[in-house]
């Protein structure tokens, strides 16, 4: 009997997390979504709401708490071919000008990083202030569909698979998620080449050196999010050089506090 009962009760727990899990993942209908707003939490962003048949680029918001994502977006259109590039945040590329023939339509899924400035009720990342403004830094995860002619017809958002591996870079200008074309590094090009078990989490930010990066406490945010099995890059040096003194003591710091996370 009380094998029955323990059995009973496993059934129901997993049913009950299936069903939170459903709860969780989020389709939107792009054809009849709203602006964004704060009521309504998602919705067209940034950029005019396409019209039928239009070329333009759009963007599209949805607030969501820090984490990763799992996002698939179903690319395509009933009335006209489309030529479709997908970056999320501040231009990290996931998707690379994929053709779409009238009337077809293709599924594609990759996993993005979402943060916000916030450590603790105590502590915050202190952010400067051109990044106050940056996709990266908020509390939406933002989609943009650019190329010669974007289209989308959906898109569905959940929680990441918990054993999906999170790859924090850490860095500079020549790491970080450059905001405005053409400037690009490689830190935003690599989500790309990857599939659905790894995210890049890319903390990086132009003129930090080892130093400045651990004061505005960019690596405590980082080293807040990560857990067993992930990894965490570092390319620093480049403004490091410049600094007056052994600057060469702020890279065995940033070593040091990031070498033994569990």
């Amino acid at each position: 009997m009380t094998d029955m009962k323990t059995t009973f009760l496993g059934l129901l727990l997993l049913t009950a997390t299936a069903i939170s899990a459903q709860e969780q993942a989020r389709t939107f209908q792009l054809a009849d979504a709203p602006r964004y707003s704060e009521e309504t939490g998602y919705g067209y962003d940034l950029a005019p709401t396409p019209e039928k048949g239009s070329k333009a680029p759009f963007f599209f918001s949805v607030r969501v708490p820090d984490g990763n994502y799992k996002v698939t977006v179903r690319l395509g259109s009933k009335k006209q071919a489309g030529v479709t590039t997908v970056r999320g945040e501040s231009r990290r590329l996931f998707i690379d000008n994929l053709p779409t023939r009238k009337g077809q339509f293709t599924e594609e899924t990759f996993i993005i990083n979402k943060r916000n400035p916030r450590i603790s009720d105590k502590e915050s990342v202190r952010i400067k202030p051109r990044e106050k403004t940056k996709l990266n830094w908020d509390d939406k995860l933002t989609l943009e569909f650019n190329g010669d002619a974007p289209v989308c017809q959906s898109i569905s958002i959940e929680p990441a698979d918990p054993s999906v591996i999170t790859v924090f870079l850490c860095g500079n200008s020549t790491v970080v998620d450059q905001d405005n074309e053409p400037w690009a590094s490689w830190g935003q090009m690599i989500p790309h080449f990857f599939g659905t078990d790894v995210c890049i989490a890319n903390y990086a930010e132009s003129g930090e050196s080892a130093n400045t990066f651990i004061g505005a406490k960019r690596l405590a945010k980082a080293l807040s999010q990560i857990k067993k099995g992930d990894y965490l890059f570092m390319e620093f040096g480049h403004n490091d050089q410049k600094q007056k003194g052994p600057w060469q003591r702020s890279l065995l710091l940033l070593h040091d506090q990031s070498e033994n996370i569990h």
